[in-house]
């Protein structure tokens, strides 16, 4: 029974033994750059932002030094000149780049550490100018 079901070819069939195969070619040696560390870049970076940092805070603490080192008297200093003339000596000292203010009478003066000698010394000068021209 298995006879007749099986199926037989009337062609002969090729041999189903092993084929020799050829060994496929080695590739050339190709030599390829090693793969970069990013460590020397995150190194820089961390440098730049821990440098920019330290700046800012020197800059920044350096106003609290100049604050602490300053005596706790006024820098605010006035002169008693009556409101007549209080406007023509503000008006003069406006005219050569000197900012005051006008309170109550008195001519406002605020001195501060920011201040150079050559802006007291051209204070000192127009305000005599100014005062001795009434």
């Amino acid at each position: 029974m298995l006879e007749a079901m099986s199926e037989t070819s009337s062609t002969p069939e090729p041999s189903t033994t092993p084929v020799a195969t050829t060994a496929p070619p080695q590739p050339a040696y190709v030599e390829t750059e090693p793969r970069r560390s990013r460590l020397p870049a995150v190194a820089a970076w961390v440098g730049i932002v821990a440098g920019v940092v330290f700046i800012v805070a020197v800059l920044f603490f350096s106003g609290f030094v100049v604050a602490l080192s300053c005596p706790d008297d006024d820098t605010i200093v006035t002169i008693p000149l009556g409101d007549a003339e209080l406007s023509r000596v503000v008006s003069a000292l406006s005219e050569q780049g000197i900012i005051v203010a006008a309170r109550d009478g008195n001519l406002r003066i605020s001195i501060h550490f920011y201040n150079h000698e050559d802006d007291i010394h051209r204070l000192a000068t127009t305000l005599g100018a100014a005062v001795r021209g009434s």
